[in-house]
Parts: structure tokens; C-alpha cells; sequence
């Protein structure tokens, strides 16, 4: 599965780039936005792509689509999803913050709000109920430091 996920990662991250590419001609460009679009709306697999891409690419564009879809799922899916993937996305989030950004001074700004998007969308639906041990969980990522 693992396999697939990164073909399709690397498809969307290949559209993302052809969407914002101003070189390619308008109708090309109209056509992988929607293939993205579809995918955000129906893919089942869509937190598992979202956090390869936040992961596996250097285009900060790409990133901040992975992020994107990511809070998408969280916002259209949440309520919906089995157990299992809602702590897949949890812990993977709390990953990503630990160790998968860059400094506070490197890493693109646009980067780290939609972070802290997904971040307050998981707050509204989990917190303090479904995950007592979040505000411990942010502390120590606060003393880790700067990233």
C-alpha cells in the first residue's frame, strides 16, 4: 500500500506543480486543479497522501497542498472516520511538528499556519475529551524548540 501511496503522492505533487507552472497553457492547468480537487473530495486516502507529500517534497507549494488536503479530510471527514485513522492523523501531526518543519526562521510561514490550522480543527473536535493528553502533548513540543 505504502507503494501506492507515494505513486499517487507523486502524481498530485506533479498536478500542483503544473497548476501553479504559468507556463503551461490555461486548459492544462484547469484540468489538474480539478483532478486535485477530485481527489481532496473522494480519495480514501486522503491523510496518507497528504502527510507523504508534507514529508517527501521540497517544493513548499506542494507542502502546503499536502497540508491542505490534510485539513480538508479533517474538516469534511472527522466525524466519519474509524478510530484507527484518527489516530494516525494525530500521531503523524504530532510527528510533523516534532521533527518534520524546518527552523522558526527557515521554514516557509505559510507552511506553519496551515500546521496550526489542521492543528486548532483537531482542537474543536477532539479536545479535552477524545485527547486529554493534548495540551501536555504541545508543551513538550515547546520545549523541544524552535521548529
Amino acid at each position: 500500500m505504502s507503494g501506492d501511496i507515494a505513486t499517487i503522492a507523486q502524481q498530485l505533487g506533479a498536478a500542483v506543480e503544473l497548476t501553479m507552472n504559468p507556463a503551461i497553457p490555461m486548459e492544462q492547468r484547469h484540468q489538474a486543479f480539478n483532478q486535485l480537487e477530485e481527489f481532496k473530495e473522494n480519495s480514501p486516502y486522503g491523510s496518507q497522501c497528504g502527510f507523504h507529500l508534507v514529508a517527501s517534497s521540497e517544493s513548499p507549494v506542494v507542502r502546503h497542498f499536502g497540508l491542505k488536503i490534510l485539513e480538508d479530510v479533517v474538516k469534511a471527514r472527522w466525524n466519519t472516520m474509524v478510530g484507527e485513522e484518527k489516530v494516525f492523523i494525530k500521531d503523524s501531526l504530532m510527528k510533523l511538528m516534532s521533527s518534520g518543519t524546518g527552523h522558526l526562521t527557515v521554514e516557509h510561514l505559510f507552511i506553519k499556519d496551515a500546521l496550526a490550522r489542521i492543528v486548532v480543527e483537531l482542537v474543536k473536535r477532539e479536545w479535552p475529551q477524545q485527547w486529554p493528553s493534548l495540551l501536555q502533548e504541545l508543551d513538550t513540543l515547546c520545549r523541544q524548540g524552535e521548529t
